[in-house]
């Protein structure tokens, strides 16, 4: 897959300073539920200790038993070329979810945890709702709310909601997204290349 995005917003933070995105990923996924990918995007480089580019590698078991799905999975969160200031800001994260398909909506919940979020030495959680809602015409209603909670600092917790149309035209599927986050000082926890608030993303 290919993507192209007018921002790469993680968890409603952006991470190239709200400028476009090229990413890339490619997975693997067998009869069995198990399943391996990896995926990478350019970031803004100054929020990244000189790394302009995010790798992700990633692994699972996703076993799904009539209309339930779970996946339990681990990633890692790479930046090749980061000078780390003395630190390793690469991150891997643990997750479980669960979802299940009612045909008209299929809601699910995953929780997230780091050990090390990004060289605090602390932990980190999310925990994300989510909803993907068919629609006539080959589109498709996402939307997502996540608690995002950080033993380093808990004033740097909050919480964060999207809502995204997507639509498959001839193989290739165009999207238009809204995106907020709530919870924590913006002026204080949003500064440049890390900005977050209200924003659409094509």
């Amino acid at each position: 897959n290919v993507p192209i995005a007018s921002d790469y917003s993680f968890r409603g933070v952006s991470q190239t300073d709200r400028e476009p995105a090229i990413q890339g990923g490619f997975d693997v996924a067998f009869d069995s539920g198990f399943y391996l990918g990896t995926w990478g995007s350019n970031v803004e480089s100054s929020g990244f200790d000189g790394a302009s580019m995010e790798l992700d590698v990633y692994g699972g078991w996703r076993p799904t038993f009539d209309k339930l799905t779970l996946d339990l999975g681990a990633l890692g969160y790479l930046y090749p070329g980061n000078d780390g200031n003395g630190d390793d800001i690469d991150t891997v994260e643990f997750k479980l979810g669960v979802s299940y398909d009612f045909d008209v909506v299929t809601p699910g919940f995953t929780f997230y945890y780091s050990p090390d979020w990004y060289a605090t030495d602390d932990s980190a959680q999310r925990y994300e709702l989510s909803a993907a809602i068919p629609l006539p015409m080959d589109f498709k209603l996402v939307a997502k709310y996540g608690w995002n909670e950080f033993s380093y600092d808990s004033d740097n917790d909050y919480q964060d909601w999207s809502v995204a149309l997507t639509k498959e035209v001839v193989g290739v599927t165009l999207g238009i997204a809204y995106s907020d986050t709530t919870g924590f000082d913006e002026d204080a926890y949003c500064g440049a290349p890390f900005q977050c608030g209200s924003q659409f993303i094509a």
